[in-house]
């Protein structure tokens, strides 16, 4: 088998129309007292503090030793403070803006609010070619400081939209989204496996005859099972190896799974 050629660029996505009735919608998280009070304390240490603190030398300088000596030793504190006063600018908008995200799931496809974009982004179900979902844990010493998830949706022209953590009840935006493409793309799959064509999962590739990924073909009698574990897709050969993938690098890995299970019950 051999990988399947990318989609181009241009491909034609749906003509934009009536989206149909509202079934859901999910929201960015709010903003918390914790955070609030978070920005706060940054404030007065990192902006508030040496902004004081230049004041201090600017004045001090001036009246010892003149005016040369008080910009030079005030400046690099004027300086710390106007950067940290950016930097919070900027991380404040960002909260915001995440607080005042909008996904609204409709019967014929979804629309993406995001605050500082001018207009909504609509995406017709027709239009994502697949879905693949990742959850990153960032470690301290060993604990798991925080959990990311994040959900990607990846047009027919190739253009992707991620989703992250930062959306309440993503992992129901998920199930719902796959519910409404899913169908028609196992349909689809399904097609072109029945007249000969492979199906292309970026990193793997599946026919009738069995899988190709790493430049080689395994036919179904050299794979023993295949499944998902810890966040990675698993296959296991019947020489006793095991290889994975994450299964955030394979779209639609369910659809593989059930095209796996079809062709295997055969």
């Amino acid at each position: 088998m051999q990988p399947k050629p990318a989609v181009k660029n241009n491909a034609i996505l749906q003509p934009k129309g009536n989206l149909g009735k509202l079934l859901a919608s999910y929201r960015g998280h709010p903003i918390r007292k914790s955070e609030i009070l978070i920005f706060f304390l940054l404030t007065i240490g990192a902006v508030v503090g040496p902004l004081g603190y230049g004041i201090w030398r600017l004045l001090y300088g001036y009246t010892h030793y003149g005016p040369a000596s008080a910009i030079s030793w005030s400046q690099p504190w004027f300086i710390a403070s106007a950067s940290a006063t950016l930097l919070i600018i900027l991380l404040l908008i960002r909260r915001i803006g995440i607080a005042r995200l909008r996904i609204h799931v409709h019967k014929n496809g979804i629309t993406i609010n995001r605050p500082l974009r001018k207009r909504n982004r609509e995406i017709m179900w027709g239009d994502i070619a697949s879905i693949s979902s990742s959850s990153v844990q960032e470690r301290f010493l060993g604990m798991v400081f925080t959990n990311t998830n994040k959900l990607s949706l990846t047009l027919q022209n190739r253009k992707r939209h991620i989703i992250d953590g930062d959306l309440q009840g993503l992992s129901q935006l998920s199930d719902r989204i796959k519910s409404m493409i899913y169908p028609t793309l196992l349909k689809q799959y399904r097609g072109k496996i029945n007249t000969g064509q492979h199906v292309s999962f970026e990193k793997i590739h599946l026919s009738n005859n069995g899988l190709h990924f790493h430049n080689k073909d395994y036919h179904w009698n050299s794979i023993l099972n295949i499944g998902i574990h810890s966040g990675s897709l698993v296959i296991e050969l019947t020489n006793a190896k095991i290889q994975k993938f994450a299964v955030s690098s394979i779209p639609n890995v369910e659809i593989l799974l059930q095209l796996v299970e079809d062709l295997t019950q055969h």
